[in-house]
């Protein structure tokens, strides 16, 4: 339009006064000539005229149009730059995020919807519907398309398909026939539609001559029969009766459902968690697939994978037993990597129609913020992000976190194999039980061993028990604000109060406290026994990226930021005791694995996970638990100090005194002996801490992504070779160690295999000789792949050599790797695929 003036266009239909689109702009009635003019020369929904938009359109708007064609800056001083864009590339992309930015700015996010980035459109797309395929057959339909970016680069790749195909360009046209039989959406604003149809339009005009366009081209209508302006859930939406091969989209994760949702739950009795209408999207996409069809849906992950809410597990529990789930990419890791603005947690999941196989397994993939992702500023899968879950595990998992009982005792079910990477099962214990941990949240951030570690912790009683046995009283503190009611508190009036920010791990200083005033109202008032000492203190939100929870010998009263755990004065150490399980590297592990929210969206606890913790002290000696006690008085007295704005740091440097590092040092070591676990126990619960939290809290100066020294090699082969060694007793055959020691992007060992007896050392550091040279440096140009514009895959290698008894491991040059929790999680994998 903006370069349709050179050749005389609007001079010829709109009068000498018209040398350009920007003079049309002047008159009201020939800037809508000209649009009816294009729409009865194109047809179609590229320029359509209404009544409305006449009415409300007025010459001060185009007055407003025009200007931003006509001048160098605008109010603001905002500068301009229009004279020097070329308008014939107009990039889909760019058209999604103005409707983003400006039509849907007011209530962007409020009905769930969000802009699509362009990089997961490409993901999904690549998942199923990837471009090196020649089928162009295929019908596909958005049911929640709004702008149509899904659409877009949908269509781009079925007329890419018809020229590989063909070997042809497509004329218009061929275009118009694919796109009336394959391109199909549905979104409950019209408005998004028209942006839809206009975007469409446009990925069409990029297969054809500028000359074939003016002369040729007539558009078809698609709001009406492609595209559908309803809710997805009416029943009108049924294009005819008509199947899909393909539904894929990204539908609103709002928890609103509407009115039709409502009645298509109801109708068939399915579940949704927390009005979850994304759960409802993939209830209904399958009955618009055919039955060898495929959807592949974005949605919260939190609501499909993590939540931990009766109705989320009950939606998963059956959504998993009824449909058959090929492929989840967890991106909870990217969330702010992939949307600018604050989006809850995303995943893709890709499943079919029909109930699965219990043998079937799942492939799950939660890609992480790494150097390479922000340099390639792309989707940078690892091996490590990778794994098979069965997916009988993944329902015995739900059945217990679903069978949990109110005083969190655990039903007993079936013991399993976590990511049995066989096509087969692996054999089952009946007889045990299995803790209500979630299988996801493992493999987001946790591994195999992990699985097992936590499984052996949760055979001690639960916190909760613990409380429920010696009659505590736990109880979140008052809330001033509500729906309901609000009511004095007599208790509540002139009492000691700690604020939020005041708070301090281990003890409090009761300089800070203030007085509540008399007569306030509150929403939920608590009772009078949960701010009396003495009490347990835990916080729902961190302190310095750090759990946390305080003891206090005084009388004090809280908001609902904090969850009590009170009790009587002879069940102080007890509760001291408490304190310290709340603030160990145990709890942080634990919590950290098995918590809904913290490392996929907010980093806080609820109170009902906290009290999951495994409690061992009830059979801890009184030594013992005076020994925490005492250590735990230690910490608060300062750790309040610290923190007084009348003692300095400085005051408190007395040589006689242990600094706070060491003392919270011995009191995880008194923890540690009370869970009696093992020195490679300890060692990876605390390699997690150091590698896998401190990699969610600082991707950039995380420790996980340095480069590992040689001694960090040394004991990960030692993990390696001794489980290694423990099976091959029998075959009287030992593995022994190379380490190559060279500055690379891989380290690389090699294993191997060698009679018992021979004398040989157990481990080498070496430097490559010629021909290891030539072959490390052919592994580091394999070690990163592009899969697609926006996708990379970064390979980890083990290549196994049995002529020679010969494993050859390389992985990247960083610490994560390279820790005994990495060495125990690989001895799995060998011992699976050599066996």
């Amino acid at each position: 339009v903006l370069t349709a003036g050179e050749n005389g266009f609007f001079s010829q239909r709109f009068g000498n006064n018209c040398m350009r689109y920007t003079d049309l702009l002047t008159s009201h009635q020939v800037t809508y000539d000209f649009f009816e003019l294009l729409h009865q020369q194109f047809n179609g929904d590229m320029f359509p005229v209404t009544h409305e938009e006449k009415e409300a359109v007025r010459p001060e708007h185009l007055a407003k149009l025009r200007t931003l064609f006509t001048v160098d800056a605008v109010k603001g001083g905002q500068a301009l730059f229009f004279w020097a864009y070329n308008f014939e590339f107009i990039p889909i992309e760019l058209i999604s995020a103005i409707y983003e930015e400006f039509l849907y700015q007011e209530e962007s996010g409020k009905d769930g919807t969000y802009y699509t980035p362009p990089i997961l459109v490409d993901f999904m797309l690549n998942q199923v519907l990837p471009k090196s395929d020649q089928n162009y057959e295929l019908r596909l339909l958005d049911p929640a398309c709004g702008s149509g970016i899904f659409l877009v680069e949908a269509y781009r790749r079925l007329v890419e398909r018809w020229r590989s195909r063909n070997k042809q360009n497509p004329g218009p046209a061929e275009l118009i026939e694919l796109l009336k039989k394959s391109i199909f959406g549905v979104d409950i604003k019209l408005q998004a539609l028209q942006i839809a149809a206009f975007s469409l339009y446009l990925a069409m005009l990029d297969y054809i001559e500028p000359k074939t366009i003016r002369q040729d081209v007539q558009f078809p209508p698609l709001i009406g029969t492609n595209l559908i302006a309803a809710d997805f859930f009416e029943e009108r939406v049924a294009f005819e009766g008509h199947k899909f091969d393909l539904v894929v989209g990204n539908p609103p994760w709002m928890s609103n459902l509407t009115s039709h949702a409502k009645v298509f739950l109801r109708k068939h009795g399915y579940k949704v968690g927390d009005k979850q209408i994304v759960q409802a999207f993939l209830w209904h996409a399958p009955d618009f697939c055919t039955s060898n069809g495929q959807i592949a849906l974005l949605c919260s992950s939190k609501s499909l994978l993590f939540n931990k809410s009766g109705p989320n597990v009950s939606f998963r529990l059956a959504f998993f037993n009824k449909f058959t789930v090929t492929k989840i990419f967890d991106f909870s890791a990217l969330r702010h990597f992939l949307f600018e603005k604050g989006v809850a947690p995303t995943a893709a999941i890709f499943y079919k129609p029909g109930q699965p196989s219990r043998k079937a397994r799942i492939f799950y993939a939660a890609p992480k913020l790494t150097h390479l992702t922000r340099y390639f500023a792309a989707i940078v899968i690892e091996a490590s992000d990778l794994k098979q879950l069965p997916l009988w595990q993944v329902l015995d998992s739900l059945d217990s976190m679903n069978g949990m009982n109110k005083d969190g005792s655990r039903a007993a079910i079936k013991q399993t194999v976590l990511f049995d990477n066989k096509g087969e099962e692996a054999s089952i214990d009946d007889e045990a039980e299995i803790p209500a941990i979630n299988i996801w949240k493992i493999a987001l951030w946790g591994s195999p061993y992990d699985y097992i570690l936590l499984e052996a912790l949760a055979e001690y009683p639960s916190l909760l028990q613990v409380i429920g046995e010696q009659n505590w009283i736990s109880r979140g503190g008052f809330n001033h604000g509500g729906p309901g009611k609000r009511e004095r508190a007599e208790w509540l009036d002139n009492a000691p109060y700690l604020a939020p920010k005041d708070f301090t791990r281990y003890g409090i200083n009761p300089s800070t406290l203030t007085s509540l005033p008399k007569g306030n109202l509150y929403y939920r008032r608590g009772i009078p026994e949960q701010f009396k000492a003495p009490l347990v203190l835990f916080k729902r939100t961190q302190v310095q990226r750090q759990i946390a929870a305080a003891y206090l010998n005084h009388n004090c009263t809280y908001t609902d930021t904090f969850t009590c755990i009170a009790g009587p004065a002879q069940d102080s150490s007890l509760l001291k005791v408490v304190t310290a399980l709340l603030n160990s590297e145990i709890a942080q592990y634990y919590l950290f694995l098995t918590s809904a929210s913290w490392g996929v969206e907010r980093e806080e606890i609820k109170a009902g996970e906290m009290k999951t913790l495994p409690f061992p002290f009830l059979n801890a000696g009184e030594e013992q638990i005076n020994a925490i006690a005492n250590l735990v008085d230690k910490l608060a007295e300062r750790n309040t100090a610290l923190h007084s704005t009348k003692i300095e740091p400085f005051m408190l440097a007395d040589k006689q005194e242990l600094p706070m590092d060491d003392l919270e040092k011995r009191l995880n070591d008194q923890i540690y002996q009370c869970f009696h676990l093992s020195k490679q126990e300890i060692q990876h619960i605390q390699e997690t801490l150091q590698y896998t939290i401190g990699f969610f809290n600082s991707p950039r100066q995380s420790d996980a992504l340095k480069k590992p020294q040689v001694s960090m090699l040394v004991s990960y082969v030692e993990a390696y070779i001794n489980s290694i060694n423990f099976y091959l007793a029998s075959t009287n055959k030992k593995l022994i160690a190379r380490i190559y020691n060279e500055v690379a992007s891989l380290c690389t060992i090699q294993f191997n295999a060698v009679n018992r007896d021979e004398a040989v050392p157990s481990i080498q550091v070496v430097q490559p000789d010629a021909n290891m040279s030539q072959v490390l440096t052919r592994l580091r140009r394999l070690d990163t792949e592009p899969v697609s514009r926006n996708i990379y895959h970064k390979r980890s290698f083990r290549i196994y050599d049995r002529e020679y008894d010969t494993i050859y491991m390389a992985k990247p040059a960083e610490q994560r790797y390279w820790t005994i929790g990495a060495a125990l999680n690989d001895v799995g994998e060998t011992i699976s695929t050599l066996v």
